[in-house]
Formats: structure tokens, C-alpha cells, sequence
């Protein structure tokens, strides 16, 4: 395209968004649904002026020496002191100075409807150092500072209905203290009030906790307990707390769909994300990563515990601990299109060569039901997937990249690809195909030791097509992940049967890869997380907008 012509474009296309507005919608992590509210819903404004006090319109300054008690609303000129325990319907609180520490525990119950719902802004350094509970219908908190051991609790309080509500751009500092301190944020209804829609958005929790002494201590980030549904938790910061960066609902009931997306947690003192009674849970494109081993953790970056149903792990980074996903007992359980890499044995190792519960491992599972592990990228790691069957249940294990593993830097033990053992049935009946091994191209299943691809071919897996499996180097580029130009991974791939699953479950595609491009690019599926796009193409266009003409 000559300068000339570029130049005509772009004025015709500064002429046309000059006439439109752009709408841009939510971007949520590939497979989670939409929320009641989008999370970055705008904030109304302040009055302007405020120098008059307005029914439910609330000007909180406790630091201001001109702040009184007899105040209902407040001003700027004549704030309010304390917090309003009650707010109706419409209310608008808006918070400022600090620190706030009249009393141990601070109640917010909201009157608040769908379409005037109950605003709690903290404005710019104000600080509060109480324990802040939550309850009643739609209330959207934003903007605080939290210090002092003490955190946000959304409940039913005195048998209150407590649904729908939002906490946002919250920033909740512990001390780091082993003896004091509670969780950052938790959710959780009664019986008889079950708790329907909670989002946290773009929150920071840490040091909530030691995560560094040896001993339990659970002073999670996030957590939820039972009668809830419906909860998101997306894009929050989370690290060095004494527990799980989130934790999902142990001992819950009735406690299910619950999505973990575009979240940080690192340097935790027992997991990134633990769920444990929780059904119908996603975790998408979460960053994960320096997870170490304790008492009380085995160190896995996302672990799942006693027996949940349909949990899925998809898109996400995981880095640096010594299990990178760990299933002790799920029902049916879906990995998908993950990078693990950097898993690290434990000093003390003394699991055989052979061995599902060798540390120093991308995926392992036991105790665990149907179990679909699809278009991973797994490496340096001592197994990449390990996986002890049970009589009834069985492993699908297609399209996933392993390579460039190595032996236990403490035990010496071989790294195997895959080592599929326990239930002999259960192992005949399990699937590996479309898969690519490489450094070393060891694998374990039905009893053998295969190092070399023509020997797993006659034992029944790597056989569903000619090629099915690939025993070459993936030729990464640089970052040790990503497909270059002639990787043997390039359409080489197959569809797993997850995203059919999923689609019908949820109504939502997952056909993407880690970095969101569509899958497959060019009509053949990649093996790994990765698709490759090739230099120098299109990028795709952003998804999720709108354009909708103005009238002059």
C-alpha cells in the first residue's frame, strides 16, 4: 500500500470513529462467564458540590478535626466520623482519611437493588484498620486500604439474604505475623440464605499470614465457604500469605461454579489455588508460580482435594514449585492448554525410580476419577505426568508437549515423560496419542519402560493414526515455550473431547491457546499450549467490541 493511499485510509477510518463510539466489553479469561455486572462497571461520582448534606449521599473523613458523630450524611466542610452500618437502597459512601479503628469489626449491610445498587468508595490515603463484614444485596466496594491483620467478610449477618456483591481495587496488607492475622477476603451463606453472586476484581492481599515458618497457619488471600455460588475472582494480585492464594470451600456445601481467572499468586505458604468441596470450578490464565513444600503443603502451584466434580485447569502459567497441578481426588478433572515448567524435586526424596508420587512433577493424580489431559506444554520437570488409575476410571492423554526434562538433582531418579500405573484395566483403557516427547523420551505404562516410540506403538497407545506421536525437538523459540518455524509440533495435533464437554456445560468455546489465539490457526491443531501464528502475520483482532453509530 502506497503512502498515499495509507494516508486516505486512515482518514477515512478517523472520519468514521469520529461519527461512532467505541463500547468496549469485559474481557474475561477464556471459558469464564460473564458476571451480573461487568467488574469495571464505572463508579458514580461524587456530588459536586458537596457542601450540603444529601439523603444517603455519605462524606466519611474520621481524621478530619472537623468530623462529628451528630452528622448523618457529611460534608466536605463537615464530614461524618464513623462508618453508616445501614444503607439504603441507592446509597453512596464515600471514605476518606483514617486510620479507622474505632471498634474491631466494621458492619455494612446494604438495602441495595439491581438497578440501584449500594456504592462504597474509598477515596485517595484513606486507611482502615478494622475487619469489615458485608452483607445484604447488591453492594459494590471499591478502592480501600486495609492494614492491621484484618480483611473483608461477605456473609448473611442476623439472617440477612446476602447476594450480589463486589469488592474491587482493594488493597488488604497483613503484617507477615504468624500468631495474628485472618483471611483477605471470604465469601460464604447459610443455610436457608444461599449466597448467589460475588466478584473480587483487581484486589492485592499479602502477608496475610507467615508464609514462610513451617507450620500451618491458614491465613488464605481469598477463600469461600458453603451455600455460595456463582463467584468470581479475577485479575487479583495475591502473595506471600501464610495459606492458598484462594481456597474453595473446605467442609462447603451447596458450594459451586466458581471461577479463578487472570490472577497473580506467588510466594504462598501453602498453594496458589487449593479447591477442595467445590463443584463446577475453573481456573483460566492464572499466573502461578514459587510454591515450596511445608508441614502442611506438598508444595503444589494448584491442587485439588476430596473428590469435587468437573474442575478445570486451563491456559495457565505454572512455575517453580515442586508439583505444578496435584489431583489427591476429583471426579472427572480437565488440564488443558497449561505451561508447567520448572517443577523441582524436594531435598529429601525417596520415592523410587518409579514413581506417581515422585516430586518434581507437571501433573500428577491419584485417588482421581476421568481424568482428560490435553495440549499441555510440560518441561524441566522430573515426570511430566504421572498418573496412579483407578478400577472403573481411565486417563485421556492427547496433544501435549513434553520434553527437556531431567533427573532428580537429589535421588538420581530417571525422568520419565509419562508414568501411567495402578489399575491394569484402567491402564489398558487409557489414551495417549497426538503427543510429543523429546529429551529424554521415556515413558512408563502397562508395566514396560519405553524409550523408543515403535515399542509404546505396539503396547496400544501413540497408535490411533500414522504419526500419531512425535519423538522429535519441538524446536522452541528462545522463551523454551512457544513453537518456532518447522517445529515437528505444527499441525500435529488433534481436538480433545474437553471442549465438546465444556461447550455443552457451560455455552462457552475454549479453543484458544495460552496466549488467546484461536485454535486451530490454519485448520490443523499444534501439540501444546502453544499454536504457532508465524511471524509477521495479521494479529488477530481484539474481541469483545462494539461499534454503534451516533446520531449528529
Amino acid at each position: 500500500m502506497n503512502s498515499l493511499l495509507r494516508y486516505v485510509t486512515y482518514c477515512i477510518f478517523i472520519i468514521i470513529l469520529s461519527k461512532t463510539s467505541a463500547v468496549w466489553a469485559f474481557n474475561y479469561p477464556v471459558g469464564i462467564p460473564d458476571a451480573w455486572i461487568p467488574p469495571d462497571i464505572t463508579a458514580p461520582l461524587s456530588p459536586s458540590p458537596w457542601t450540603s448534606e444529601i439523603t444517603n449521599m455519605y462524606y466519611i473523613d474520621g481524621s478530619s478535626s472537623n468530623c462529628s458523630a451528630k452528622i448523618t450524611y457529611g460534608t466536605i466542610t463537615k464530614p461524618r466520623c464513623t462508618f453508616p452500618s445501614l444503607l439504603p437502597a441507592g446509597s453512596y459512601v464515600e471514605i476518606h482519611g483514617g486510620p479507622y479503628t474505632y471498634t474491631n469489626t466494621a458492619y455494612f449491610h446494604s438495602e441495595g437493588t439491581k438497578s440501584k445498587p449500594v456504592w462504597i468508595i474509598g477515596a485517595k490515603n484513606n486507611l482502615v484498620k478494622m475487619h469489615l463484614v458485608l452483607s445484604g444485596t447488591y453492594l459494590y466496594l471499591d478502592g480501600l486500604n486495609i492494614e492491621g491483620d484484618k480483611g473483608i467478610s461477605a456473609r448473611p449477618y442476623q439472617n440477612r439474604q446476602t447476594d450480589h456483591i463486589l469488592v474491587r481495587n482493594t488493597v488488604i496488607t497483613g503484617s507477615g505475623s504468624f500468631s495474628v492475622g485472618t483471611t483477605g477476603i471470604n465469601a460464604n451463606g447459610l443455610s436457608g440464605l444461599q449466597f448467589e453472586g460475588f466478584i473480587a476484581y483487581k484486589n492485592t492481599i499479602s502477608y496475610m499470614g507467615d508464609s514462610e515458618v513451617a507450620a500451618e497457619n491458614d491465613r488464605h488471600a481469598l477463600t469461600t465457604g458453603s451455600y455460595i455460588n456463582d463467584v468470581w475472582h479475577l485479575y487479583n494480585t495475591t502473595h506471600h500469605n501464610g495459606g492458598d492464594g484462594v481456597q474453595y470451600s473446605h467442609s462447603g456445601v451447596d458450594s459451586h461454579h466458581f471461577y479463578y481467572g487472570g490472577n497473580t499468586s506467588y510466594d504462598e505458604g501453602e498453594n496458589c489455588v487449593d479447591i477442595k468441596q467445590a463443584n463446577d470450578v475453573i481456573i483460566s490464565q492464572n499466573t502461578c508460580s514459587n510454591i515450596e513444600s511445608s508441614s502442611s503443603s506438598q508444595g503444589s502451584c494448584m491442587v485439588v482435594h476430596y473428590e469435587p466434580s468437573r474442575i478445570w485447569f486451563i491456559n495457565n502459567d505454572i512455575s517453580e514449585c515442586v508439583y505444578g497441578i496435584n489431583s489427591s481426588g476429583a471426579s472427572e478433572l480437565h488440564v488443558i492448554g497449561n505451561n508447567i515448567h520448572g517443577m523441582r524435586e524436594i531435598s529429601g526424596e525417596k520415592h523410587p525410580d518409579i514413581s506417581t508420587y515422585q516430586s518434581g512433577v507437571g501433573f500428577m493424580a491419584y485417588n482421581t476419577g476421568n481424568t482428560y489431559i490435553s495440549n499441555n506444554t510440560i518441561t524441566d520437570a522430573v515426570h511430566g505426568i504421572a498418573y496412579q488409575t483407578l478400577p472403573g476410571f481411565e486417563a485421556d492423554i492427547t496433544g501435549n508437549i513434553i520434553a527437556n526434562l531431567r533427573n532428580g538433582e537429589f535421588s538420581g531418579n530417571n525422568a520419565y515423560a509419562i508414568i501411567l500405573k495402578g489399575d491394569d484395566t484402567a491402564v489398558a483403557n487409557s489414551n495417549i496419542e497426538n503427543s510429543l516427547f523429546y529429551n529424554p523420551i521415556r515413558i512408563y505404562v502397562d508395566g514396560r519402560i519405553h524409550t523408543e516410540l515403535a515399542t509404546l506403538v505396539s503396547s496400544g497407545k501413540c497408535n490411533d493414526s500414522v504419526n500419531s506421536c512425535v519423538t522429535q525437538n519441538p524446536s522452541f523459540y528462545k522463551d523454551g515455550h512457544t513453537l518456532t518455524l518447522g517445529s515437528p509440533a505444527i499441525n500435529a495435533g488433534s481436538i480433545s473431547s474437553s471442549y465438546t464437554v465444556f461447550k455443552n456445560l457451560y455455552g462457552k468455546e475454549i479453543t484458544t491457546d495460552i496466549l488467546g489465539n484461536n485454535r486451530p490457526h490454519d485448520g490443523e491443531w499444534d501439540i501444546g499450549a502453544y499454536e504457532y501464528i508465524g511471524k509477521g502475520e495479521t494479529p488477530k483482532a481484539p474481541s469483545g467490541i462494539s461499534i454503534k453509530t451516533l446520531d449528529p
